[in-house]
């Protein structure tokens, strides 16, 4: 049978702990905002040598590096090296039209991500409006892939 809605979120809210301890657009949230955040992160896990993102992707989500290195490869040159704690997506919002990314990501190590899908973050800004200006405030992006802003 299917696991009562509490305990699935306080399961997610386990599994995605670092992620939730260590960004503040999510720390900050409101428990309700946060608990029904962490039923809608992804964790990834990626090997050496892996595109996670390759040029001319749209970007549908932003991803938060928990564990490993990733490079930012443009035109074969290595732009930058991420690593926990950072992030590499776009400060999204739901009137934006969708970028393309202008730069692959490789994985270097072992890899952990945490993925959240625009389309998911749509949903809980109509669910806590007030998440709105939380996002805005306190995401932020370590490397804009379709703007090309970071690092």
């Amino acid at each position: 049978g299917a696991w009562p809605r509490n305990l699935k979120e306080d399961t997610s809210l386990f599994l995605h702990r670092f992620l939730f301890m260590q960004w503040p657009v999510f720390n900050l949230a409101s428990t309700g905002c946060r608990r029904a955040l962490s039923s809608l992160v992804k964790r990834y896990g990626y090997t050496p040598g892996d595109y996670i993102v390759h040029v001319e992707d749209c970007l549908n989500c932003i991803y938060f590096v928990v564990k490993g290195h990733v490079k930012i490869v443009q035109n074969e040159a290595v732009l930058g090296i991420l690593s926990r704690g950072n992030t590499f997506g776009e400060k999204w919002w739901p009137t934006s039209a969708s970028m393309k990314s202008n730069a692959d990501i490789q994985a270097m190590t072992y890899v952990e991500l945490e993925v959240l899908l625009y389309e998911d973050l749509k949903d809980i800004m109509v669910r806590f409006p007030d998440y709105w200006e939380m996002w805005d405030k306190h995401l932020e992006v370590t490397y804009e892939l379709g703007t090309g802003v970071g690092l």
